[in-house]
């Protein structure tokens, strides 16, 4: 790892080049295991409101699992960004992809639609660049979902949340790093699922 880089940028670094060395195959069978996972502790919870997002610069691709969720009777909500504000809402998605058009930094976004509010909100799957099996996150920088987080949830000092939708994250196992870097403003998911386990944060809020 680069000694000239802050301990966060060195993770996203390394994690970055990880990414780009994984092949489509590997890509496409990993976020099929891990949509199976996601649709399986869906199932045994009962329907309402989520938050997902359609998937750039290597994220899990989680359209089927969101396909059978819907059919399950989850209401899909996918990030509409405020690129300007630094802030994200919410927007009801039908399954169409020609619903969605490509904004900033090659992401999919629904053109329009109803707002789901944050309050409304039962699980929110949350993607990033590294988590640790404490929950911890590391995002791409950008600190969206951080806030967004944030405004959904109410946090305690250490980041866990004490009250607001469950927090799903979702990454494939080599982006699972002990002991992440984090700040006082990080918000930990409360369960985690890779291609190879489901690790559950906190057992109070998602066991």
């Amino acid at each position: 790892m680069n000694a000239g880089l802050s301990p966060k940028r060195a993770v996203r670094a390394r994690i970055r080049t990880l990414l780009s060395e994984a092949t489509e195959a590997e890509v496409a069978a990993w976020s099929g295991v891990i949509g199976a996972r996601l649709v399986r502790w869906l199932g045994a919870r009962e329907s309402g409101a989520m938050m997902s997002y359609w998937p750039a610069g290597g994220e899990p691709a989680l359209r089927p699992a969101l396909a059978e969720a819907a059919a399950m009777g989850w209401r899909i909500g996918l990030p509409r960004m405020d690129w300007e504000a630094g802030t994200m809402e919410a927007v009801v998605w039908a399954g169409d992809e020609s619903e969605l058009e490509v904004r900033r930094h090659g992401i999919s976004e629904p053109r329009r639609g109803d707002v789901i509010p944050s309050n409304e909100l039962d699980v929110v799957v949350v993607p990033g660049l590294a988590f640790d099996s404490a929950g911890r996150r590391l995002g791409r920088g950008g600190g969206f979902y951080d806030r967004y987080l944030a405004r959904a949830c109410d946090v305690d000092e250490t980041g866990s949340v004490t009250r607001g939708p469950l927090l799903c994250g979702v990454c494939f196992e080599f982006q699972v790093w002990e002991g992440l870097p984090t700040e006082d403003h990080d918000v930990r998911v409360d369960l985690l699922m890779t291609e190879g386990r489901l690790v559950v944060a906190r057992p109070d809020r998602a066991g």
